[in-house]
């Protein structure tokens, strides 16, 4: 039994990703969903699409669902030439490996733009340690602080906490460093780059990008939930609003947005700020999930590995004309008797009503039988 990529298996991953992140984002941002939301939905929602992305693929086995009216006018299309000399299919595929590109060039930029940043604020920051704040810390991390920081924040893969030259009270600056420590611990940079990979390969899927927005916020909230986990009700209206009051303070800062080589405990996103102080005061997001549902949707994303959407149909008995590109890209084949042709293109198979001059073109003609 064998994998393979096909329009198929595209379009439905294409189409079950989207749903997937429909539901996502109702639970992350409408209010009457997050109400009833669980953190483990939101887990399993969020690994379901990141392995339905990277792996679009159908098994050889997979139960054959015959759409001939949706697949067959896209592949025709694909196949077409407007300009005679390359296919729909490749000018398409040259502007994806364009795209690629691209995208994977604004990657290197952010990436060296992070390392200057991190070497500049490592000669010019003020150092300090976690472990003055919290003695009885398991391992000890470093802070740097510095004016040329916006918000307390992770940059890179680094173990370094920056923080902004802002006064904050102690209660402020110990819910700050316990939330920046679980980034650190949770490796939230390498979740966050990981997803990124799937923007660059998905990046003409405009959902994904709505999907690496809220990855953002559920690690936001994922943080917020572990630090909260053991507070009473008091601790965690205190620790809400030091959300807000971060936010307050640091309103005069132009705040850097969230990307993938950081993580920041607050943004300028009002919006954002409010579903986490929901998610906070939302006594369901503690709660197990029923387990019924987690397992309904590990095996819908599983089950669309295994459904095929297939193009067929019964082929004319004949066709008279055949573009270049079919002749060039099909498989033509001939009976022993050299009395009947037939061509294979996309699957289907056409009798060839005058297969005369056929050879004139030095095509691949495969002799059946041989």
């Amino acid at each position: 039994m064998s994998i393979q990529l096909t329009i198929s298996s595209l379009l439905i991953t294409l189409i079950f990703s989207t749903f997937l992140i429909l539901i996502l984002n109702l639970l992350l941002t409408k209010k009457d969903f997050i109400k009833k939301c669980k953190i483990d939905y939101l887990q399993f929602l969020i690994v379901a699409i990141i392995l339905k992305l990277f792996f679009p693929f159908e098994w050889s086995l997979s139960k054959q669902i015959n759409l001939s009216l949706l697949i067959l006018p896209i592949r025709e299309t694909l196949n077409t030439e407007p300009f005679h000399l390359l296919s729909i299919q490749e000018i398409l595929m040259i502007i994806y490996i364009i795209g690629v590109i691209y995208k994977i060039s604004l990657l290197l930029i952010d990436i060296y733009q992070m390392k200057r940043k991190t070497t500049f604020l490592s000669f010019i920051s003020e150092k300090h340690w976690v472990s003055d704040y919290f003695p009885n810390l398991e391992k000890n991390y470093p802070i740097y602080i510095s004016k040329y920081v916006s918000v307390p924040s992770i940059i890179g893969f680094s173990s370094t906490i920056y923080l902004p030259s802002t006064s904050f009270s102690k209660q402020e600056l110990i819910n700050i460093l316990h939330h920046e420590i679980i980034h650190i611990k949770k490796h939230d940079i390498m979740f966050k780059s990981f997803v990124n990979i799937l923007t660059i390969v998905y990046w003409w899927f405009y959902p994904i990008y709505i999907f690496q927005k809220l990855v953002h916020v559920y690690l936001e909230i994922q943080v917020d939930h572990c630090v909260t986990k053991n507070m009473n009700k008091k601790e965690i209206l205190d620790y809400a609003e030091t959300l807000i009051s971060v936010q307050k303070k640091l309103n005069k800062y132009s705040v850097e947005t969230q990307n993938s080589f950081r993580t920041n405990i607050i943004n300028d996103n009002t919006k954002i700020l409010n579903i986490r102080i929901q998610n906070l005061i939302n006594e369901t997001m503690k709660q197990k999930s029923n387990w019924g549902i987690l397992f309904l949707i590990a095996c819908s994303t599983i089950i669309t590995g295994f459904i095929s959407i297939n193009g067929s149909y019964n082929p004319p008995i004949e066709r008279i004309y055949f573009t270049e590109n079919e002749l060039k890209h099909g498989t033509i084949f001939k009976e022993p008797d050299n009395k009947a042709y037939h061509i294979v293109v996309n699957d289907i198979e056409y009798n060839i009503e005058n297969p005369y001059g056929l050879e004139d073109y030095h095509l691949n003609i495969v002799t059946k039988g041989n």
